[in-house]
Protein backbone atom coordinates (compact mmCIF):
# COMPACT_ATOMS: atom_id res chain seq x y z
CA UNK A 1 0.00 0.00 0.00
CA UNK A 2 1.61 3.23 -1.23
CA UNK A 3 0.79 6.80 -0.18
CA UNK A 4 1.68 9.93 -2.14
CA UNK A 5 3.70 7.89 -4.60
CA UNK A 6 6.77 7.60 -2.39
CA UNK A 7 5.79 6.13 0.99
CA UNK A 8 5.06 2.47 1.67
CA UNK A 9 2.34 2.24 4.29
CA UNK A 10 2.58 -1.55 4.00
CA UNK A 11 5.21 -3.52 2.08
CA UNK A 12 7.82 -1.67 0.02
CA UNK A 13 8.16 0.58 -3.03
CA UNK A 14 9.64 -1.98 -5.41
CA UNK A 15 6.49 -2.82 -7.39
CA UNK A 16 5.26 0.80 -7.45
CA UNK A 17 8.62 2.07 -8.69
CA UNK A 18 8.43 -0.48 -11.48
CA UNK A 19 4.98 0.83 -12.36
CA UNK A 20 6.43 4.36 -12.62
CA UNK A 21 9.15 3.08 -14.91
CA UNK A 22 6.55 1.56 -17.22
CA UNK A 23 4.50 4.77 -17.14
CA UNK A 24 7.57 6.78 -18.15
CA UNK A 25 7.70 5.01 -21.50
CA UNK A 26 6.09 6.38 -24.65
CA UNK A 27 2.51 5.35 -23.92
CA UNK A 28 1.28 6.42 -27.34
CA UNK A 29 2.89 3.12 -28.37
CA UNK A 30 0.20 0.49 -27.77
CA UNK A 31 2.72 -2.19 -26.89
CA UNK A 32 3.95 0.00 -24.03
CA UNK A 33 0.42 0.75 -22.88
CA UNK A 34 -0.33 -2.97 -22.90
CA UNK A 35 2.24 -3.23 -20.12
CA UNK A 36 0.27 -0.61 -18.16
CA UNK A 37 -2.90 -2.68 -18.59
CA UNK A 38 -1.10 -5.64 -17.09
CA UNK A 39 -0.18 -3.63 -13.99
CA UNK A 40 -3.19 -1.35 -13.37
CA UNK A 41 -6.88 -2.05 -12.83
CA UNK A 42 -7.85 0.47 -15.52
CA UNK A 43 -11.51 0.78 -14.51
CA UNK A 44 -10.70 1.31 -10.83
CA UNK A 45 -7.96 3.84 -11.61
CA UNK A 46 -10.18 5.77 -13.99
CA UNK A 47 -13.09 5.91 -11.53
CA UNK A 48 -10.67 7.14 -8.86
CA UNK A 49 -9.43 9.97 -11.08
CA UNK A 50 -12.97 10.89 -12.15
CA UNK A 51 -14.01 11.19 -8.50
CA UNK A 52 -11.08 13.51 -7.78
CA UNK A 53 -11.73 15.68 -10.84
CA UNK A 54 -15.49 15.93 -10.36
CA UNK A 55 -15.22 16.82 -6.67
CA UNK A 56 -12.33 19.27 -7.29
CA UNK A 57 -10.27 17.64 -4.57
CA UNK A 58 -7.44 20.16 -4.43
CA UNK A 59 -5.44 18.06 -1.95
CA UNK A 60 -5.34 15.00 -4.19
CA UNK A 61 -1.59 15.15 -4.84
CA UNK A 62 -0.80 14.38 -1.21
CA UNK A 63 -3.83 12.16 -0.69
CA UNK A 64 -3.28 9.36 -3.18
CA UNK A 65 -3.28 5.79 -1.94
CA UNK A 66 -2.73 2.74 -4.15
CA UNK A 67 -2.47 -0.92 -3.22
CA UNK A 68 -1.97 -4.36 -4.73
CA UNK A 69 -1.42 -7.88 -3.40
CA UNK A 70 2.21 -8.65 -2.67
CA UNK A 71 2.15 -11.41 -5.26
CA UNK A 72 0.39 -10.87 -8.58
CA UNK A 73 -2.74 -8.71 -8.81
CA UNK A 74 -3.09 -5.21 -10.26
CA UNK A 75 -2.74 -1.78 -8.70
CA UNK A 76 -5.96 -0.24 -7.41
CA UNK A 77 -6.66 3.15 -5.84
CA UNK A 78 -8.55 4.16 -2.70
CA UNK A 79 -10.43 7.44 -2.24
CA UNK A 80 -9.26 9.20 0.94
CA UNK A 81 -9.67 12.71 2.37
CA UNK A 82 -12.01 14.75 0.15
CA UNK A 83 -12.60 17.51 2.71
CA UNK A 84 -11.35 20.14 0.26
CA UNK A 85 -13.76 19.07 -2.44
CA UNK A 86 -17.16 20.41 -3.51
CA UNK A 87 -16.13 24.06 -3.04
CA UNK A 88 -17.97 26.33 -5.48
CA UNK A 89 -15.42 29.17 -5.30
CA UNK A 90 -12.73 26.90 -6.73
CA UNK A 91 -14.68 25.72 -9.78
CA UNK A 92 -13.15 28.16 -12.32
CA UNK A 93 -9.59 27.50 -11.18
CA UNK A 94 -9.34 23.73 -11.17
CA UNK A 95 -10.22 22.46 -14.59
CA UNK A 96 -8.97 19.17 -15.98
CA UNK A 97 -5.59 20.60 -16.97
CA UNK A 98 -4.81 21.27 -13.30
CA UNK A 99 -5.44 17.63 -12.41
CA UNK A 100 -3.40 16.40 -15.37
CA UNK A 101 -0.44 18.26 -13.87
CA UNK A 102 -0.76 16.58 -10.45
CA UNK A 103 2.19 14.19 -10.55
CA UNK A 104 0.89 11.57 -8.13
CA UNK A 105 -2.39 11.28 -10.02
CA UNK A 106 -0.44 9.87 -13.00
CA UNK A 107 -3.00 11.25 -15.45
CA UNK A 108 -0.36 13.27 -17.30
CA UNK A 109 1.14 9.97 -18.42
CA UNK A 110 -2.00 7.92 -18.97
CA UNK A 111 -3.71 10.56 -21.10
CA UNK A 112 -0.93 10.44 -23.73
CA UNK A 113 -2.44 7.20 -25.00
CA UNK A 114 -5.23 8.05 -27.46
CA UNK A 115 -7.34 4.98 -26.73
CA UNK A 116 -7.14 5.62 -22.99
CA UNK A 117 -8.03 9.30 -23.43
CA UNK A 118 -11.16 8.26 -25.35
CA UNK A 119 -12.02 5.69 -22.68
CA UNK A 120 -11.49 8.27 -19.92
CA UNK A 121 -13.81 10.86 -21.53
CA UNK A 122 -16.52 8.32 -22.32
CA UNK A 123 -16.48 6.83 -18.82
CA UNK A 124 -16.53 10.33 -17.33
CA UNK A 125 -19.60 11.12 -19.43
CA UNK A 126 -21.26 7.91 -18.19
CA UNK A 127 -20.58 8.89 -14.57
CA UNK A 128 -21.99 12.39 -15.11
CA UNK A 129 -25.18 10.82 -16.41
CA UNK A 130 -25.47 8.23 -13.62
CA UNK A 131 -23.21 8.45 -10.56
CA UNK A 132 -23.00 12.25 -10.51
CA UNK A 133 -26.44 13.09 -11.86
CA UNK A 134 -27.95 16.10 -10.13
CA UNK A 135 -30.95 14.10 -8.88
CA UNK A 136 -28.83 11.30 -7.43
CA UNK A 137 -26.23 13.45 -5.68
CA UNK A 138 -28.82 15.92 -4.40
CA UNK A 139 -30.76 13.02 -2.87
CA UNK A 140 -27.62 11.70 -1.16
CA UNK A 141 -26.93 15.16 0.29
CA UNK A 142 -30.53 15.44 1.49
CA UNK A 143 -30.45 11.96 3.04
CA UNK A 144 -27.28 12.70 5.01
CA UNK A 145 -28.68 16.07 6.09
CA UNK A 146 -31.74 14.33 7.50
CA UNK A 147 -29.60 11.86 9.45
CA UNK A 148 -27.57 14.53 11.31
CA UNK A 149 -29.99 17.47 11.25
CA UNK A 150 -31.23 17.07 14.83
CA UNK A 151 -27.68 16.81 16.13
CA UNK A 152 -26.43 20.01 14.45
CA UNK A 153 -27.65 22.56 17.06
CA UNK A 154 -25.77 20.69 19.80
CA UNK A 155 -22.69 20.34 17.58
CA UNK A 156 -22.73 24.06 16.74
CA UNK A 157 -23.11 25.06 20.39
CA UNK A 158 -20.22 22.76 21.38
CA UNK A 159 -17.72 24.14 18.83
CA UNK A 160 -18.96 27.68 18.26
CA UNK A 161 -16.16 30.23 18.55
CA UNK A 162 -13.34 27.68 18.27
CA UNK A 163 -10.75 27.79 15.50
CA UNK A 164 -7.86 25.77 14.08
CA UNK A 165 -5.54 25.68 11.08
CA UNK A 166 -8.31 23.96 9.15
CA UNK A 167 -11.01 26.52 9.88
CA UNK A 168 -13.45 27.70 12.52
CA UNK A 169 -16.54 26.16 14.07
CA UNK A 170 -19.89 26.85 12.47
CA UNK A 171 -21.37 30.10 13.83
CA UNK A 172 -25.01 29.13 13.30
CA UNK A 173 -27.44 26.55 12.00
CA UNK A 174 -28.24 28.87 9.09
CA UNK A 175 -24.57 28.88 8.14
CA UNK A 176 -24.69 25.08 7.92
CA UNK A 177 -27.74 25.27 5.65
CA UNK A 178 -25.91 27.81 3.49
CA UNK A 179 -22.93 25.44 3.21
CA UNK A 180 -25.24 22.64 2.09
CA UNK A 181 -26.63 25.02 -0.51
CA UNK A 182 -23.09 25.60 -1.78
CA UNK A 183 -22.57 21.86 -2.20
CA UNK A 184 -25.80 21.53 -4.17
CA UNK A 185 -24.79 24.50 -6.32
CA UNK A 186 -21.44 22.86 -6.93
CA UNK A 187 -23.06 19.66 -8.21
CA UNK A 188 -25.07 21.64 -10.74
CA UNK A 189 -22.29 23.96 -11.95
CA UNK A 190 -19.45 21.44 -12.03
CA UNK A 191 -21.13 19.57 -14.85
CA UNK A 192 -20.99 22.62 -17.14
CA UNK A 193 -17.25 23.04 -16.54
CA UNK A 194 -16.65 19.37 -17.35
CA UNK A 195 -18.71 19.41 -20.54
CA UNK A 196 -16.56 22.33 -21.69
CA UNK A 197 -13.52 20.18 -20.94
CA UNK A 198 -14.91 17.40 -23.13
CA UNK A 199 -15.22 19.91 -25.96
CA UNK A 200 -11.56 20.97 -25.60
CA UNK A 201 -10.53 17.33 -25.93
CA UNK A 202 -12.48 16.92 -29.15
CA UNK A 203 -15.74 15.48 -27.82
CA UNK A 204 -19.09 17.18 -28.30
CA UNK A 205 -21.50 16.87 -25.38
CA UNK A 206 -24.33 18.53 -27.26
CA UNK A 207 -26.87 15.71 -27.30
CA UNK A 208 -29.77 15.56 -24.84
CA UNK A 209 -30.24 11.91 -23.94
CA UNK A 210 -33.37 10.73 -22.17
CA UNK A 211 -33.56 7.30 -20.50
CA UNK A 212 -36.76 6.12 -18.86
CA UNK A 213 -38.70 3.20 -17.42
CA UNK A 214 -42.38 2.61 -18.24
CA UNK A 215 -44.42 2.02 -16.20
CA UNK A 216 -42.56 3.54 -13.27
CA UNK A 217 -40.52 1.14 -11.11
CA UNK A 218 -41.36 -1.81 -13.38
CA UNK A 219 -37.67 -2.40 -14.08
CA UNK A 220 -34.21 -0.87 -14.23
CA UNK A 221 -31.86 0.38 -16.93
CA UNK A 222 -28.08 0.54 -17.07
CA UNK A 223 -26.01 2.85 -19.26
CA UNK A 224 -22.74 1.11 -20.17
CA UNK A 225 -23.21 -1.05 -17.07
CA UNK A 226 -23.96 1.88 -14.72
CA UNK A 227 -27.42 2.03 -13.10
CA UNK A 228 -29.72 4.89 -14.09
CA UNK A 229 -31.35 5.47 -10.71
CA UNK A 230 -34.52 7.20 -11.81
CA UNK A 231 -37.64 6.41 -13.82
CA UNK A 232 -36.97 9.30 -16.17
CA UNK A 233 -33.48 10.77 -16.68
CA UNK A 234 -32.52 13.58 -19.05
CA UNK A 235 -29.03 15.00 -19.43
CA UNK A 236 -26.37 15.97 -21.93
CA UNK A 237 -24.32 13.17 -23.41
CA UNK A 238 -21.54 12.64 -25.92
CA UNK A 239 -22.60 13.13 -29.51
CA UNK A 240 -21.90 10.24 -31.93
CA UNK A 241 -20.43 8.06 -29.15
CA UNK A 242 -21.60 4.45 -28.99
CA UNK A 243 -23.23 3.36 -25.73
CA UNK A 244 -24.99 0.32 -24.35
CA UNK A 245 -28.43 0.18 -22.73
CA UNK A 246 -29.67 -2.86 -20.84
CA UNK A 247 -33.10 -3.32 -19.32
CA UNK A 248 -33.94 -5.67 -16.43
CA UNK A 249 -37.53 -6.27 -15.26
CA UNK A 250 -38.51 -6.19 -11.63
CA UNK A 251 -40.24 -9.22 -10.16
CA UNK A 252 -43.81 -9.22 -11.43
CA UNK A 253 -42.96 -7.68 -14.84
CA UNK A 254 -41.63 -8.76 -18.21
CA UNK A 255 -39.61 -6.67 -20.66
CA UNK A 256 -41.51 -5.70 -23.82
CA UNK A 257 -39.03 -3.53 -25.69
CA UNK A 258 -37.61 -0.06 -26.22
CA UNK A 259 -39.66 2.95 -27.18
CA UNK A 260 -38.88 6.60 -27.96
CA UNK A 261 -41.59 7.73 -25.53
CA UNK A 262 -43.47 6.33 -22.53
CA UNK A 263 -46.14 4.08 -23.96
CA UNK A 264 -44.98 4.66 -27.55
CA UNK A 265 -44.35 2.14 -30.34
CA UNK A 266 -41.68 -0.51 -29.70
CA UNK A 267 -38.58 0.03 -31.83
CA UNK A 268 -36.45 -2.87 -30.51
CA UNK A 269 -37.35 -5.91 -28.41
CA UNK A 270 -33.83 -6.90 -27.27
CA UNK A 271 -33.04 -6.23 -23.61
CA UNK A 272 -29.49 -5.17 -24.52
CA UNK A 273 -28.95 -2.65 -27.34
CA UNK A 274 -26.04 -0.64 -28.73
CA UNK A 275 -26.88 2.96 -29.60
CA UNK A 276 -25.21 5.97 -31.18
CA UNK A 277 -26.94 9.30 -30.53
CA UNK A 278 -26.40 11.95 -33.20
CA UNK A 279 -29.30 14.11 -32.06
CA UNK A 280 -31.55 14.57 -29.04
CA UNK A 281 -33.24 11.23 -28.36
CA UNK A 282 -35.18 9.27 -25.72
CA UNK A 283 -35.09 5.57 -24.90
CA UNK A 284 -37.77 4.09 -22.64
CA UNK A 285 -37.59 0.53 -21.39
CA UNK A 286 -41.18 -0.71 -21.59
CA UNK A 287 -42.43 -3.48 -19.30
CA UNK A 288 -45.74 -5.22 -18.70
CA UNK A 289 -47.09 -7.04 -15.68
CA UNK A 290 -46.98 -10.84 -15.70
CA UNK A 291 -48.95 -13.39 -13.65
CA UNK A 292 -46.68 -13.31 -10.60
CA UNK A 293 -48.67 -12.26 -7.54
CA UNK A 294 -47.00 -9.44 -5.64
CA UNK A 295 -47.67 -8.46 -2.05
CA UNK A 296 -48.56 -4.84 -1.53
CA UNK A 297 -45.80 -2.73 0.09
CA UNK A 298 -48.28 -2.01 2.92
CA UNK A 299 -50.36 -4.70 4.60
CA UNK A 300 -53.24 -3.51 6.78
CA UNK A 301 -56.68 -4.72 7.89
CA UNK A 302 -58.05 -4.30 4.35
CA UNK A 303 -55.42 -6.51 2.68
CA UNK A 304 -56.74 -9.78 1.22
CA UNK A 305 -54.46 -12.61 0.08
CA UNK A 306 -56.10 -15.22 -2.16
CA UNK A 307 -55.09 -18.86 -2.07
CA UNK A 308 -55.55 -19.05 -5.84
CA UNK A 309 -52.70 -16.56 -6.29
CA UNK A 310 -50.29 -18.34 -3.95
CA UNK A 311 -47.33 -18.19 -3.76
CA UNK A 312 -46.99 -14.45 -3.32
CA UNK A 313 -43.73 -12.58 -3.98
CA UNK A 314 -42.42 -9.19 -3.02
CA UNK A 315 -40.09 -6.85 -4.92
CA UNK A 316 -39.71 -4.26 -2.15
CA UNK A 317 -39.82 -3.98 1.63
CA UNK A 318 -43.24 -4.81 3.06
CA UNK A 319 -44.69 -2.91 6.02
CA UNK A 320 -47.33 -4.48 8.23
CA UNK A 321 -49.55 -1.88 9.85
CA UNK A 322 -50.36 -2.55 13.50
Amino acid sequence: MIEQGDYAEVGDLTAYNYLLEVLNQDLSDESNFDQVRELINIENYTDFVIMQVFSVNTSVNHNTMAWKPKENGKWQWIVVDVDRGFITDELPYYEIEWFINQQNLLLNRMITNEDYKNYFIKRFSDHLYTTFSVDRVSKIIADYKEVIDKEMPRHIARWQGTTSNYGSGLPSYQQWLDELGIINEFVLNRRTVLWDFFERFGFSAGVELGIGVYPEDAGTVTLNGMPVETNEALSRYLESAAFNLEATPQLGFEFVGWSRSSGGDIIDSKTNIEVIATENVNYYAVFEANEVCLISPLIDETTVLNKECSPYYMNTDVWIKE
